[in-house]
């Protein structure tokens, strides 16, 4: 999926990029700092903007590690489930990776994708963040020479 993403300071307004209109244009609400705008993209959701899965990975890994750890900590220490090991650990594995999973769920596990977090770093209050996704890369392409032109920040993914 090809997307440009332009960060546009609370100054400057979209006019100056002359967009087509036949680009589907997403616009993110002002932001009050970097902090807001990472949070405003996280809870966006979108998947060209974000990816869940590396944090997913460490939600159930973690779970599952911890989980181990602690039904190998009763068992062996307490004599829960009859002192046996070999029910405990992989007891404790498969529940933890459950709750965490569960976990990862309930709370989302959304982050920028890696060309745009240092973007969102830049943002000033007041900045707005907008988005055009399309499958041809040349109007892509086109929109980030105007907002290199009007010295605008943006970040080009192309598939």
């Amino acid at each position: 999926m090809n997307v440009l993403f332009v960060l546009l300071p609370a100054d400057r307004m979209i006019d100056e990029l002359a967009a087509p209109n036949h680009l589907p244009l997403r616009r993110y609400p002002r932001a009050d700092s970097p902090a807001h705008l990472l949070s405003l993209v996280r809870a966006a959701a979108d998947p060209a903007a974000t990816t869940a899965w590396r944090g997913l990975a460490i939600a159930v890994l973690g779970g599952a590690v911890l989980g181990a750890a602690v039904n190998a900590i009763l068992t062996a220490g307490f004599g829960m489930l009859g002192g046996l090991l070999e029910i405990g650990v992989p007891l404790g594995f498969g529940v933890g990776a459950f709750l965490g999973a569960f976990t990862a769920a309930m709370t989302g596990t959304a982050s920028p994708r890696e060309g745009l977090r240092p973007l969102l770093q830049r943002a000033t209050p007041g900045s707005t963040l907008l988005q055009w996704t399309h499958a041809d890369p040349a109007p892509l392409r086109t929109l980030a020479a105007a907002a290199e032109r009007a010295g605008l920040e943006y970040c080009l993914r192309l598939a």
